[in-house]
């Protein structure tokens, strides 16, 4: 007892008491800050409460806890880095401090909230509208006393929504907001773009979720429609109603889209012929989830079209009609929206847009159409029904009589017949869809072959894999292989055990740091660009061709394991790697691209602070270095890189220990030397005659500090002679080469 009313007459003394403000979360008053103070440390319930308008627990997750304020106020020092609130920006808080002249030695948030005014400038993040902290505090006053006596919102007006008028050219993206804070306020990056849009929320699981975005809305373009109790059906229709865009997007809380995927599908709304239009649906592992819905003969409820598939496969229906929306992301123009009377209600959390979509078509309004170039990322499962699919399938069936058509002919488009079907069910065992059996016509190898490719990779994935050399290495090769009249996936590694590999004809792995077993049926070939120590003899059985990116290792492996490894060195892309993609005459200055961990050295770069070059760096983990002054940016795209090389002074390059040990050559060193680039590498076995003297190897960090100090042109060949070399490496060295040689093996392996 005595230790709660010392830590409440802490609070109490501390000035961060906002009385009126916890009143209205509590529907109580107190007569004091002490009251209010024993009241909060005593409520069971303390961690959806606050007593400030500006902190917010929940936003400091996973560290929040029901004594963080208290923490906050008896150790204000250990917390100065942390922002309590989404709307408080501690950079820009300290900046208006220092500007005002106050000392902030426990943390800009303490130090600002107890000197703000009501005319005080909110230190909002960076891209929010200006706020003053009275009009914000007022706004989040009201929103407490809201939330704590909400009642649902009335049903939806469809005459009247159909009635009001619409801003022209503006998007409304509608999107229940729950789980948690964190999570839900990554919406707000949909409204990056051209500024035209507005993002309508709804939903709300939580106070904290509610006031949070209530105070979002007073910088952001945000409609804010709490009703926490509504299936997602009524949380969309609710958006709706709200908007005033004349296009709607509507997004499923388990739906994760990006920016641009908004931008284009608002701009194909511009298609009168268009109803209703989807994105492709992935999985986290990089499939599809859904391009759409099948309809098996006589069945109007769908299964998810291409499930499971690499998205490749749903590349080919691009553009094209489908039989209707089956996605957790759906987009329409507001006329159509409103002549429909929107989503049925009855259909709760499943198959409302296979609804929409097909009363859309019926009533003439426009086909339902997918657009593949706009991906959205769905957690839940493709096969994983939702408690309630047995009675929204029977719905569904009672409402349409008559399947749309047209499902086996995208099937076909996409490379497949459908050769059966099986029923699926829900957990309830009653049948929810019936699901294809699918197979491919195999295409004769005595002709011009168009194989099934599969690319496997080591790469994570999620929007991380392009940060992946192996991505865009794999994708270039992909690239290069449908120029020999190939259909090609690739896969991370989380899509590598899909049952659709079945459908393939060749299976290309890129050994990186796992073992991947040869697949059964299939002509598996092995491609070791990287780690070659972990690679080990037996796991080459059941590979009809085995290649590596070293002279070296192939020859030595070939003669110590009794397997033939044929050397296949890495390449470049000559589309993205030549000359003409400098911007500007080239620079002084040296250039080097890549990240640095504690476990490792970059003996080129320290040779070029050593010598006191110009230094361009690019990557992360530099800021404990020498080198930490020289970083540019964090990251480049590999689009960019072309550039860079071509415009350098000098292109710098090392290896991975066993990489240079064993002969494996960096493929920087191809990127760059096609550029026209000098380059300075360290030394690796039988790279000498690849580059001719564009590329400098020095044995010791001693011999390239002395190359950097020199006149670059006096130890490097002119410009003419690099660009022969370039033209050369361009040739003798592109994925078009490489994909010829693999899709010659796959051929023979096949008895072609």
């Amino acid at each position: 007892m005595f230790r709660s009313l010392a830590d409440a007459v802490a609070i109490a003394r501390s000035g961060l008491v906002d009385r009126e403000y916890y009143e209205a979360l509590t529907g109580r008053r107190f007569p004091n800050a002490l009251a209010a103070a024993q009241h909060f440390l005593a409520a069971p319930e303390r961690s959806e409460l606050s007593l400030h308008p500006l902190f917010e627990p929940s936003y400091l997750e996973p560290k929040a806890g029901p004594d963080l304020f208290l923490e906050f106020v008896r150790q204000p020092a250990a917390h100065k880095s942390q922002s309590p609130h989404p709307c408080f920006d501690l950079k820009a808080a300290k900046r208006a401090l220092r500007a005002a002249g106050v000392a902030f030695p426990e943390g800009a948030w303490l130090a600002w909230t107890r000197t703000a005014t009501p005319t005080t400038p909110v230190p909002v993040p960076a891209g929010a509208r200006p706020v003053l902290w009275g009009e914000l505090r007022a706004a989040l006053v009201r929103a407490a006393a809201e939330w704590r006596t909400r009642t649902p919102p009335p049903a939806v007006d469809w005459d009247t929504a159909a009635g009001t008028p619409r801003q022209h050219g503006l998007t409304s993206i509608i999107v229940p907001i729950v789980g948690g804070l964190s999570t839900s306020l990554r919406r707000l990056a949909l409204l990056k773009g051209d500024g035209e849009r507005e993002l309508v929320c709804t939903g709300f699981t939580s106070r904290a979720l509610f006031c949070s975005f209530t105070a979002l809305a007073q910088m952001h373009p945000l409609r804010l429609v709490p009703d926490p109790g509504a299936n997602l059906a009524t949380q969309w229709n609710l958006g709706a109603a709200a908007s005033s865009g004349e296009r709607l997007v509507f997004l499923s809380p388990n739906a994760a889209v990006q920016a641009d995927a908004i931008a284009v599908l608002a701009d194909a709304l511009a298609d009168p012929m268009v109803g209703i239009l989807q994105p492709l649906n992935e999985t986290p592992s990089m499939l599809v989830h859904s391009a759409g819905a099948y309809f098996a003969p006589g069945e109007v409820v769908p299964s998810p079209l291409l499930s499971e598939h690499p998205t490749t496969d749903a590349d080919a229906l691009g553009g094209r009609t489908i039989p209707a929306a089956y996605s957790a992301v759906v987009a329409l123009r507001s006329e159509v929206f409103f002549a429909a009377r929107g989503f049925d209600e009855r259909f709760a959390n499943d198959l409302a847009e296979v609804d929409l979509s097909l009363r859309v078509a019926a009533s003439g309004a426009g086909n339902a159409v997918l657009v593949p170039v706009a991906r959205a990322v769905v957690q839940a499962q493709p096969k994983a029904f939702p408690a309630d699919a047995a009675a929204s399938a029977a719905l569904l069936r009672a409402g349409h009589t008559t399947a749309p058509s047209g499902s086996a002919e995208l099937l076909q488009a996409a490379g497949f017949v459908v050769s059966g079907r099986r029923a699926l069910r829900a957990a309830s065992g009653a049948e929810y869809f019936r699901e294809p059996e699918l197979s491919r016509p195999k295409a004769g190898v005595a002709a011009l072959p168009r194989l099934r490719w599969t690319i496997d990779t080591a790469v994570t994935a999620g929007w991380w894999a392009q940060l992946w050399g192996d991505w865009h290495f794999a994708n270039s090769l992909a690239a290069a292989l449908r120029r020999l009249g190939q259909q090609v996936a690739v896969d991370t590694k989380q899509a590598r055990g899909r049952e659709t590999r079945r459908f393939d004809d060749v299976v290309l792995t890129l050994r990186g740091l796992d073992e991947v077993p040869a697949a059964p049926g299939r002509v598996n070939l092995l491609w070791v660009i990287s780690h070659p120590d972990e690679v080990r003899p037996q796991e080459l059985t059941g590979y009809a061709g085995v290649f590596a990116a070293s002279r070296l290792w192939a020859a030595d492996r070939s003669l110590e394991w009794g397997v033939p490894v044929e050397p296949l060195l890495q390449c470049t892309d000559a589309d993205l790697f030549h000359p003409g993609r400098a911007q500007g005459p080239p620079t002084d200055h040296a250039v080097f691209v890549g990240n640095i961990r504690p476990d490792r050295t970059r003996p080129m770069v320290d040779a070029a602070v050593a010598a006191g070059v110009d230094l361009d760096l690019y990557g992360t983990g530099w800021e404990a270095t020498a080198a930490a002054a020289h970083v540019v940016s964090r990251k480049v795209a590999n689009t960019e890189l072309g550039r860079l090389y071509s415009e350098a002074g000098v292109v710098l390059n090392d290896h991975w220990q066993d990489m240079r040990r064993l002969g494996f050559v960096s493929n920087r060193l191809f990127d760059a030397v096609a550029c026209g680039a000098r380059v300075l590498s360290d030394s690796v076995p039988g790279a000498e005659d690849l580059f001719g003297d564009s590329v400098q190897f020095c044995a010791n960090p001693a011999d390239a500090e002395q190359l950097l100090r020199e006149l670059f042109d006096s130890n490097w060949p002119s410009l003419s002679e690099r660009l022969t070399t370039a033209d050369r490496v361009r040739t003798e060295h592109s994925f078009d080469q490489r994909a010829r040689v693999l899709l010659d093996r796959a051929i023979a392996a096949l008895g072609g």
